[in-house]
């Protein structure tokens, strides 16, 4: 990443990420354009503040501190110890792996947009078994003045059988089981 697209990531997630975050909590507060990398700082919705590296690489958490205690802000602990300094190809994916209420809020606010592209889709759209249908009726919707009508006379019948030896005995009742 060069240092503008590092700056235009630090900015995405201090303003992209508020539905899964304490809204508000991310800051840039590093940029270092020599070295290639920046650093954000937010706090997850269980009560811990975490240092987020940008750099090439990627995204790693670099420092965290429980600023409550309590079960969710223990455990986030721990899970976060065990990512430090490992890089995540995207913040999501970071987040997603240390707080599982940002991944729960995540998966919350993607089936919304899907939903939302869903219903869109459905009430401006129509689908190809409509389109069908109405392909359908347009192309075919007036057979009436082609066919026959009921009252007129019936097909001729044909005298002959068309297969008169090879078939006869499909005509014959069957006499084994009476």
């Amino acid at each position: 990443m060069k240092s503008a697209s590092i700056r235009e990531e630090l900015e995405a997630i201090t303003s992209s990420y508020d539905y899964g975050i304490v809204p508000g909590s991310a800051t840039a507060f590093h940029l270092d354009e020599a070295m290639g990398f920046g650093r954000v700082d937010l706090t997850l919705l269980e009560g811990v503040m975490v240092i987020i590296e940008v750099n090439q690489q990627g995204y790693k958490v670099v420092s965290q501190s429980a600023l409550f205690c309590g079960p969710a802000a223990e455990q986030a602990t721990k899970t976060i110890e065990g990512y430090m300094d490992q890089p995540f190809e995207t913040v999501e994916n970071l987040l997603m792996t240390i707080s599982p209420l940002f991944a729960e809020r995540f998966r919350q606010v993607l089936c919304q947009k899907l939903d939302n592209i869903n219903n869109q889709s459905s009430t401006s759209s129509i689908t190809p078994a409509q389109q069908s249908e109405d392909f359908t009726a347009s192309t075919f919707h007036d057979f009436n003045s082609v066919l026959p009508s009921s009252s007129s006379a019936p097909l001729p019948q044909q005298s002959q059988e068309l297969y008169p030896t090879s078939h006869s005995f499909l005509h014959q009742h069957p006499t084994m089981f009476e």
